[in-house]
């Protein structure tokens, strides 16, 4: 008889893109909400820190900040000295998934960062990679141009009727200049707060988070600002009532109001 073919070699596992995970992304309920995902975990990048720099449409939308108060403010990465350590969620997803990803982040500058994660037996990095990060665009001409159609960062999801819809929603500038009045969204707050709370990072989160002045500390924002200061008292009792479904429901919420006040019949419940 003629000899068996070989066996087929198996089949290589499809290549993973590694995401970061700054504010609600750190908590694992509120990316599943957006993209399928597997091995999240808490790692570090380095010569990056979170700022509280884009005005965010969906604060004020949701009531969790106010733009007459100038309360609107969520988080991106900007960088910093080249030392500088930021703890960060960590979560892996294949090709497919991509695109939820990009549209989720919608309006920033997504960026490739080296990260690493875990130690070795001589006190070094155990694992280091690659990831996809959200950055803080320059200005709204930056934001403007990566994500119009066909776009650096709008190709990436093209033609996606929800991004279009956010970024007509947005407030302007959505990224205001240095010296501008801008503050974290307290509902906003409250729920990056809780998310880093879950993952023991809430401590790092206060101290290495810095305001859009770039100079103020969230814990000292959280000290003397009272709805600041009650948000993060409030963490107790949320998680208690199991608050991380009311994180998890931040970027769902984003397309809930987009379909009631945008108009253009776009499809927005994940």
């Amino acid at each position: 008889p003629p000899p068996s073919p070989p066996p087929s070699p198996p089949l290589s596992p499809p290549p993973l893109t590694t995401l970061v995970g700054i504010g609600s992304l750190v908590s694992e309920s509120s990316a599943a909400r957006s993209f399928s995902f597997c091995n999240f975990r808490i790692g570090e990048v380095r010569g990056w820190r979170r700022t509280f720099s884009q005005a965010n449409w969906v604060n004020t939308a949701h009531g969790w900040g106010s733009a007459a108060r100038g309360t609107t403010a969520a988080l991106a990465m900007v960088r910093c000295d080249a030392d500088f350590v930021s703890r960060v969620a960590l979560l892996d997803v294949n090709a497919e998934e991509l695109p939820g990803f990009y549209e989720r982040e919608a309006g920033y500058s997504i960026v490739t960062t080296d990260y690493c994660e875990g130690r070795g037996p001589e006190g070094g990095a155990a694992r280091r990679g690659v990831a996809l990060m959200c950055a803080a665009c320059a200005d709204d001409a930056e934001a403007d141009t990566l994500w119009a159609p066909g776009g650096a960062m709008e190709r990436h999801c093209a033609g996606s009727e929800y991004v279009a819809a956010w970024m007509r929603s947005s407030l302007r500038p959505l990224w205001p200049p240095a010296g501008a009045h801008l503050l974290p969204a307290p509902g906003y707050l409250r729920l990056c707060a809780a998310a880093h709370r879950r993952a023991g990072l809430l401590d790092h989160f206060l101290d290495s988070t810095l305001l859009h002045d770039g100079v103020t500390t969230l814990r000292a924002h959280c000290e003397r600002d009272e709805g600041a200061r009650r948000a993060i008292a409030s963490l107790d009792e949320e998680e208690a009532a199991g608050s991380d479904e009311e994180a998890a429901s931040m970027h769902g919420d984003a397309r809930g109001a987009l379909s009631r006040s945008s108009g253009h019949g776009v499809t927005l419940e994940p």
